[in-house]
């Protein structure tokens, strides 16, 4: 009996350590550990004075630092504070100043508003800072709103408990940071080996041999999916930057650093495209190659989602790379039976061609499994690795300024969404002055919360937050009914305000519910919260009005789309990285600057046009609709283009190719194609005769060169060529009908 007791209680401890490990490295578990602890400080302290009236905007200040706050440094984060305060601050005074002028209040709420988001568009720490910062007003504003007809209260009173709750939630969650090594970029580093592996395994589907497969919505899926591990890699460089700049000698940081490297040719290997599939499902329909490859690729996903894990919860095991080794040899084993070169049977001529696209297959995959067998290896190597060259910052002044002057034009989306959410509050503060509700800022709270950059997504927080909203209320009249003990009811306060950050990244429904019940709880403490249920219903319901009516009518999105811009930047970025990648092939393998900026512009115009058709897809009207699939149809070749120049530079010779003129003379007919492709989307009535002659001139070059007796990296540059070609076009095709939508929706 005793043995059962010691075997369960060690059972248990197990158990509870595996939790611990979770909820140690989950990503929001330290924020609301902070957040408990300065509620409940809060709480306390107000309780012990008898000022319980004191606690909301203590709340609401801890709040306010709690969205403000982001991944960072100890170092950065004492200069993230110091500025957010400092935000907090000249808010909370502009605010008492210019309450009692509703008409400078208005001009003031409309001009700032478009000051805050613009800067908030510049990116870094200024995003979360600025949003944090239009909140804080609105708090503001509901404090001063609650004070009691007639009462005279100190000038600084209110603002003064907004920013000494700010100060406190961010002493503490500095303390914990320093106290528990917590660093931003792991998170990163996790997040971006799970997209890399998911993006893999999707990958691998691809090689199915199963014939007359719908192969369109997996390719949109891979660009999205693509798309998001590009802005993903941005941000892990940011952050590395600033993790190099804070400690040069450390191991962890060049540690981050391998990994990220590592990351990167990963990535380029699995986005990279050697082959056709139809040419390799028709070649190898009975044989089992392409399921060997399919399931190695899929292993070799489910292994970077293994090491993100790993990342995520440093104690966890990583799984087993036997599988893979196993997988490996078996692929290599069916390319041995299937192999030209074997006398265990005869190839026709006219497949000779397929089995060398499948062997450029297997060497990559090959490469890529030599790839993650090396990843344990990878603290070695930082420790024997010289210490990097420390980045620049991304904050400097003058890169601030830089992206400061790209946002002030009305074609940029931060310009669109400042005019916007500025328009939007200024009405609601005009519907507050002309029906005065009671609590009615909250309607200019839900509408900060709501109003997006973007038609989908503004309508995805719209249903979350009536929802939720709804959920909120219906639970905390429950719960105040059921529980009218006021230490109760401060408890049940404290416990939804942890909730609330723990859920708001990815279940704002749910958190919007806590937050309400959280109001309510705390409300309750100095007055009859079930006289807010009904407000906070209408309040709610006319700020997600408001809100709706922003993003469909003040310069909507659908109508400022400008898909021929992004178009023909993507083109042209392309054509661009085409000319510097052949150079490699001509003149030799280098890591130039100009190749990195030629490959991100590349990436970066494939995303922003793969991000602008995902939010076109949200907007229920028939000739948005028609435009999204004549931009799918479009981008569908544009990104087969992008994979072809990955591969390209995967496979980069060391020396310089003897006899390449005429493989760089193939290569500036393709990229003048792609320009001319690139001038025909803009300029209105483009006639198509050079666009055409260009692309005849590539293909003809393209053919010839594949005539000749190349092998080795020559022929694989001449076929990655030709295949490039293939798709112009298609991609013709696609232009035109896109111009021809264009000109029928005006």
């Amino acid at each position: 009996m005793d043995v059962l007791k010691v075997l369960g209680s060690r059972s248990l401890y197990q158990v509870l350590a595996k939790w611990a490990r979770y909820w140690r490295a989950h990503d929001d578990f330290w924020q609301s550990l902070c957040v408990l602890a300065a509620m409940s400080l809060a709480m306390v302290v107000c309780g012990l004075c008898g000022q319980m009236a004191r606690c909301i905007p203590l709340f609401l200040g801890i709040i306010a630092c709690g969205l403000a706050e982001r991944d960072e440094c100890p170092r950065q984060r004492i200069v993230s504070l110091l500025l957010t305060l400092i935000s907090f601050a000249i808010a909370a005074i502009a605010i008492e100043l210019l309450m009692p002028h509703p008409w400078l209040f208005a001009i003031g709420l409309g001009a700032s508003t478009f000051i805050i988001t613009l800067f908030g568009g510049v990116g870094g720490r200024f995003n979360t800072m600025m949003s944090a910062m239009l909140v804080l007003a609105l708090y503001s504003m509901i404090t001063i709103d609650q004070r009691q007809a007639g009462s005279v209260v100190p000038f600084w009173r209110d603002g003064s408990l907004l920013l000494a709750g700010a100060l406190g939630y961010g002493l503490l969650s500095l303390g914990v940071q320093i106290i528990a090594h917590r660093r931003g970029l792991p998170r990163h580093l996790s997040l971006l080996y799970t997209q890399l592996g998911r993006y893999m395994i999707l990958r691998s589907e691809q090689f199915i041999p199963v014939k007359g497969m719908d192969m369109r919505h997996r390719e949109r899926q891979l660009a999205e999916l693509h798309g998001t591990l590009v802005q993903s890699f941005a941000l892990s460089y940011d952050s590395v930057k600033q993790t190099l700049s804070t400690s040069r000698n450390s191991v962890r940081a060049a540690r981050d650093q391998l990994l990220l490297e590592r990351a990167e040719r990963l990535f380029e290997r699995a986005s990279s495209s050697h082959h056709s599939r139809d040419v390799l499902v028709s070649a190898f329909y009975h044989s089992d190659v392409l399921f060997r490859c399919q399931h190695l690729m899929r292993l070799q996903g489910e292994a970077c989602c293994s090491l993100a894990a790993v990342l995520h919860q440093p104690g966890r095991a990583r799984v087993a790379s036997d599988q893979r080794t196993r997988a490996h040899g078996d692929l290599v084993n069916a390319w041995d039976y299937v192999d030209p070169a074997s006398e265990r049977r005869d190839v026709p001529q006219r497949r000779k061609g397929a089995h060398q696209v499948l062997k450029r297959l297997i060497d990559n995959l090959s490469a890529l499994e030599e790839e993650l067998a090396q990843l344990p290896d990878v603290a070695r190597e930082a420790r024997e690795a010289p210490p990097y060259a420390v980045l620049s910052a991304a904050s400097a002044p003058r890169m601030l300024w830089t992206r400061f002057k790209l946002l002030l034009t009305p074609l940029n989306p931060t310009f669109r969404h400042a005019v916007r959410l500025s328009c939007a509050l200024v009405t609601g503060y005009l519907l507050i002055q002309w029906l005065d509700p009671s609590q009615g800022y909250w309607i200019m709270l839900t509408t900060v919360f709501v109003c997006r950059p973007s038609f989908g997504a503004t309508h995805k927080a719209l249903r979350q937050r009536i929802m939720g909203t709804l959920a909120g209320l219906f639970m905390g009249w429950a719960m105040l009914r059921l529980f009218p003990i006021p230490e109760l009811q401060s408890g049940m306060a404290v416990i939804a305000g942890v909730l609330f950050f723990l859920l708001r990244q990815k279940h704002y429904a749910l958190a919007t519910c806590a937050i309400t019940l959280m109001v309510l709880c705390c409300f309750n403490q100095v007055g009859n919260s079930f006289t807010l249920i009904m407000p906070r219903l209408l309040d709610t319901l006319l700020g997600t009005l408001i809100a709706s009516a922003a993003v469909c009518f003040i310069l909507p999105d659908w109508k400022n789309a400008r898909l021929e811009p992004k178009v023909a930047a993507a083109l042209s970025h392309m054509a661009r990285y085409l000319t510097m990648l052949i150079d490699q092939y001509t003149q030799g393998r280098q890591e130039t600057p100009s190749l990195l900026a030629a490959r991100q512009d590349a990436r970066q115009s494939d995303a922003a046009l793969v991000s602008l058709l995902s939010n076109l897809d949200q907007v229920p009207y028939r000739s948005v609709a028609v435009l999204t699939v004549a931009g799918h149809q479009l981008h569908a070749q544009l990104h087969a283009l992008l994979g072809y120049l990955t591969a390209l530079r995967v496979h980069r010779p060391e020396a310089a190719l003897p006899s390449a003129a005429a493989l760089d003379t193939c290569a500036q007919h393709l990229a003048e194609a792609l320009s001319r492709m690139a001038d025909y989307i803009v300029a209105k009535g483009a006639d198509d005769g050079a666009m055409q002659a260009a692309m005849s001139a590539a293909q003809q070059s393209a053919e010839c060169g594949l005539l000749e007796s190349y092998d080795g990296a020559q022929r694989f540059a001449y076929e990655q060529l030709e295949a490039m070609t293939n798709h112009l076009e298609p991609l013709k095709d696609a232009l035109v009908k896109m111009r021809a939508v264009l000109a029928e929706s005006g």
